[in-house]
């Protein structure tokens, strides 16, 4: 079991919202190894057992190690990113997190509100419209973005958020780390797209893509690097 929030050898600092994760830290102490890497896995453990699933809703780490989100902090400081806010309070009440203010955390959902409902969207939009209009060019049924569904459509922005996470990557690396996360959340591959039962015939290696698909990949991950930074702006 996590330890009691009283005990405060242990200190985080709330630093708002940043890149798609709400930041929480904690700066290395003159502790034992044993002692800090037993803290580190009491987290761990507390993050599953409240179902704040890493790598998906959490993200745990000292430094960076290159295979996952980037961790605003040096390689010795210790780093909770957690997807919601009320992941956040929770986290605070049991391992004491100061800076967790009515203003900070306003700021910090402003923050999440700018990218995921506005910018978010429009620069979803313009690389679905890319991809469709690629698509096109073959001859092929392409919908347009209305006529998706709402699952449909939250599947393409979660797309978009994993490109925003990581815009320097190759478009071998993004397929590949899209596949790891869809595996993890239980997806298998099969000829056509079925959300409810989480299939879908991307779910092969890059290198099993057709041309074709690998172009589009690199066609939206061009997209979205060269649009982002603009959008951010808006």
């Amino acid at each position: 079991m996590a330890r009691s929030p009283r005990d405060n050898r242990f200190r985080f600092s709330f630093r708002g919202w940043q890149t798609g994760w709400y930041v929480v830290l904690r700066l290395p102490d003159r502790l034992p190894a044993l002692d800090w890497n037993a803290y580190r896995n009491e987290i761990l453990e507390w993050l599953i057992e409240q179902d704040i699933t890493p790598n998906d809703l959490s993200y745990l780490a000292n430094g960076n190690t290159g295979d996952g989100p980037v961790v605003p902090a040096d390689g010795d400081a210790l780093c909770v990113l957690l997807r919601r806010a009320a992941d956040v309070m929770r986290f605070a009440m049991q391992f004491r997190c100061r800076g967790i203010t009515p203003e900070a955390m306003y700021a910090a959902l402003s923050a999440e509100a700018s990218v995921h409902k506005f910018v978010l969207a429009d620069l979803a939009l313009v690389a679905y419209d890319a991809i469709r209009r690629f698509v096109l060019v073959y001859g092929d049924e392409f919908r347009d973005w209305d006529d998706l569904s709402d699952d449909e459509q939250q599947f393409f922005l979660q797309l978009v958020r994993e490109y925003l996470e990581h815009p320097a990557r190759s478009a071998e690396q993004m397929h590949e780390a899209w596949l790891d996360r869809r595996r993890l959340e239980g997806w298998h591959y099969a000829p056509e797209v079925d959300l409810y039962n989480h299939l879908h015939p991307s779910m092969v290696p890059f290198s099993k893509l057709s041309e074709r698909e690998q172009a589009q990949t690199r066609l939206m991950g061009s997209v979205i690097a060269s649009l982002a930074p603009m959008l951010r702006h808006v």
